[in-house]
């Protein structure tokens, strides 16, 4: 995998940004908001290849057929609930790639080596794609993340330096 240069990687985000913008008429993102649409984006479309449609769920209040193979009655509670589950699972293996450091007893050394830092990186993106599908069913927007993010950390950084 080539590593990409910031300038290289800027220039991606304007493409982008150009294309969003003319798609959506939409006004300029930042960055930081269009690097959230644009996973959004990639994870709806990673759902509807699932036979699971975002807006389904999102737009009925009531029960319907998932036209996954299973045919479960989903309502939007029940999907945010299994959506949970496998949040909890994904933590449960990222923690279980770090066995050694918190099994105390284990003769096992652990390295960060780069192998590692891959198998870790891929369990934070496996939390983060259920993560989005939380996001995309309660009808957030990148701009609403992104400002919620924003202002929860600002609240952080103020518990921190009131010595919270």
């Amino acid at each position: 995998m080539k590593k990409q240069s910031m300038e290289e990687l800027m220039v991606r985000v304007e493409m982008i940004s150009e294309a969003l913008r003319a798609e959506r008429g939409t006004t300029v993102l930042d960055s930081s908001t269009l690097a959230v649409q644009l996973m959004l984006d990639l994870q709806e479309k990673f759902q509807q290849s699932l036979s699971v449609d975002i807006n389904k769920i999102v737009n009925n209040p009531g029960s319907f057929t998932d036209p996954t193979p299973n045919g479960e009655a989903f309502t939007r509670v029940r999907f945010l609930d299994r959506m949970a589950t496998c949040l909890l699972m994904e933590a449960a293996e990222l923690k279980d790639q770090l066995s050694p450091v918190w099994k105390h007893w284990s003769r096992k050394g652990f390295e960060l080596n780069e192998e590692m830092r891959f198998e870790l990186l891929f369990e934070i993106i496996d939390i983060w794609c259920f993560m989005m599908n939380v996001v995309l069913t309660l009808d957030f927007t990148a701009t609403d993340f992104v400002a919620a993010y924003r202002t929860k950390m600002e609240e952080n950084q103020r518990r921190q330096a009131d010595g919270y």
